[in-house]
């Protein structure tokens, strides 16, 4: 008499937790089998200061801070010395096309960051651990600033002061409380999108790694799209403050600084809270969908060894 197989009994998987060394805050990277996101403890990364990867994730977000900040900067200018259309067409489309180069060509070292409202945001949310924030935001300036400069060695002198070196401008017409509200609720929108699509790594079996650094660049550039031209002398906001700051320092003016970073700061703060907060209540259904799976799965493996053993 054949004595039956004792099955295995399947262990159920714990829900894993967003751990420190697991999720590197970004466009792209993610961890894996992740099905819920828990708050970190309170951990300001000191300890990643020991290591390597902290110090070369810095490294490519200043070198591709330096690279955008040159390229974005040298396609204002060439759009503004140019006036075949308006401005604002040509300098959103070129940005749809730019950002998501550079976000899939840094997205694996560092998570492809590149802007300090995507960094505070993270950090805010408990994505990201302030050291490495600080961090980011401190090479991401240097390296804008140093494209910058390249920029206006490139041009010289006389495009330069014509053009700006495309630099944000506020102008005499827009009330400075104004240009905080439109940069404010401009990061809101581009954040609301990037937690939406890219930043919670809940969304990764949604839209995959590709989708969302091309919604992200979409939505940028419906921001510069609608406040090219809303007021005459007004650039619009671009919701990244390095790439404000870098042009800023090449051309030795600082009008307008502290609007481009405390707009992404305060929408970082409700993003923050939104996020936490409000957390997607769509995971609940991915979690059924899995454990449905995993029955199923079950279900078939027992099917497969009734078999074997009336064989």
């Amino acid at each position: 008499m054949l004595k039956k197989r004792k099955t295995k009994p399947t262990k159920k998987k714990s829900k894993k937790l967003l751990g420190k060394n697991e999720f590197r805050a970004g466009i792209i990277r993610y961890p894996l089998n992740v099905t819920n996101v828990a708050p970190l403890e309170l951990d300001f990364g000191f300890q990643e200061v020991k290591g390597r990867g902290l110090w070369l994730s810095c490294l490519i977000e200043f070198v591709g801070t330096l690279l955008q900040t040159f390229v974005s900067c040298a396609a204002v200018i060439s759009t503004l010395q140019y006036h075949t259309v308006p401005p604002a067409i040509n300098i959103a489309l070129i940005h749809i096309v730019l950002i998501p180069i550079f976000i899939y060509a840094t997205a694996a070292p560092s998570g492809g960051h590149l802007n300090p409202t995507i960094t505070m945001a993270t950090v805010a949310t408990r994505l990201m651990p302030p050291l490495r924030g600080v961090c980011y935001i401190f090479v991401q300036a240097a390296g804008s600033v140093i494209g910058s400069l390249f920029l206006k060695l490139s041009v010289g002198d006389h495009v330069a002061n014509n053009t700006q070196l495309g630099r944000c401008l506020i102008g005499p017409n827009m009330n400075p409380w104004g240009a905080y509200g439109f940069e404010t609720i401009s990061s809101l929108f581009l954040l609301f999108i990037a937690f939406g699509t890219a930043l919670d790594p809940r969304q990764r079996e949604v839209y995959g790694p590709v989708l969302p650094a091309l919604m992200i660049s979409f939505s940028l550039g419906i921001i510069i799209y609608m406040g090219g031209g809303i007021v005459p002398g007004y650039s619009g906001s671009i919701v990244n403050p390095v790439r404000c700051f870098g042009p800023s320092v090449a051309m030795s003016n600082y009008e307008g600084q502290i609007i481009y970073w405390i707009g992404p700061l305060t929408a970082s703060v409700v993003i923050g809270f939104v996020y936490w907060a409000v957390p997607p209540q769509h995971v609940a259904i991915y979690e059924k969908i899995k454990q449905e799976k995993l029955e199923k799965k079950r279900e078939q493996e027992l099917i497969v060894n009734d078999n074997d053993l009336e064989m």
